[in-house]
């Protein structure tokens, strides 16, 4: 049996109190083994900021980060750090880390998922034959009301030659409506709740629908159109596919050109050919 040393509890039986205190700075120590310290500030860099940890996640990663240290401090203590194997892999992440760093300069950049309009349009038109509905889409717009006469004042004002805009401006100006949706293109599997796409599938594009009454409140549904099975998608709908594309392409050209001028740069000499069975030397 290990005995722990006092060294190694101090910040163990500190940090319950500490997680929870609220009036803590974010540098407080919560644990301390030897001449390691983990704050509290370190704990919160690892989670997203505008999703802080809860106190269960703290105490997770607490408990992790000393059964890390423990097992690193043994290790180094047998001399493995030391071993040809380690350093090996050790460089081999460094290097993929160092090369990657570099990448992220020059191919990953902001920049590179920025395309005009006239881009996405000329890339669409270019391949077209390869956009294809695979299952029903209709555009939608609706509005959720907290109240059903609301909702049916507003679908009337719709069905009298109200446009949707301004009939939706003059329902949110009264306070009534709780939720919304904006010429969003949705398919059955994204649409919730579930009766919306019911009524959906049964109303002609260009009619609201009556009020339909759901734990929420109360829907008041409008499609604009309707995308079919096997038919060519409207250019909206598919846009940020062609983005991912166009963005793949700018990346693996930049990446080429990239290799091409540092190999202008070094000496670089491949003694074998594709096949491997012959030795000549290919120059830069």
């Amino acid at each position: 049996m290990i005995a722990c040393r006092p060294e190694l509890t101090v910040g163990l039986a500190f940090v319950l109190t500490v997680a929870g205190c609220r009036q803590q700075t974010q540098e407080t120590a919560v644990a301390r083994i030897e001449n390691r310290t983990l704050t509290m500030q370190e704990i919160r860099a690892k989670f997203d900021s505008e999703h802080p940890p809860t106190e269960a996640q703290i105490q997770q990663y607490l408990q992790q980060w000393v059964a890390d240290e423990l097992l690193y401090r043994e290790a180094v203590r047998r001399g493995l750090d030391q071993s040809a194997d380690v350093n090996r892999r050790a460089e081999d992440m460094r290097r993929q880390l160092v090369v990657q760093a570099l990448l992220d300069n020059e191919i990953y950049t902001p920049g590179m998922t920025e395309f005009g309009t006239e881009q996405i349009t000329a890339y669409f038109e270019a391949h077209k034959e390869e956009f294809t509905v695979t299952q029903p889409v209709a555009l939608i717009s609706f509005l959720l009301f907290n109240e059903r006469d609301r909702a049916t004042e507003f679908r009337n004002s719709v069905l009298q030659g109200t446009s949707w805009q301004k009939a939706q401006s003059t329902a949110e100006s009264r306070g009534s409506v709780i939720g919304r949706g904006d010429s969003t293109y949705y398919t059955e599997s994204r649409m919730w709740p579930r009766e919306l796409w019911r009524v959906s599938t049964t109303i002609a594009p260009g009619s609201p629908s009556f009020p339909i009454s759901t734990q929420d409140g109360y829907y008041v549904v409008y499609v604009w159109k309707v995308l079919k099975t096997g038919s060519t998608p409207d250019i909206e709908y598919v846009q940020a596919e062609i983005r991912n594309r166009l963005t793949v392409e700018r990346r693996q050209r930049a990446y080429r050109s990239l290799v091409e001028n540092l190999r202008s740069r070094f000496d670089v000499d491949i003694y074998v050919s594709p096949s491997f069975g012959d030795s000549t030397v290919y120059p830069r």
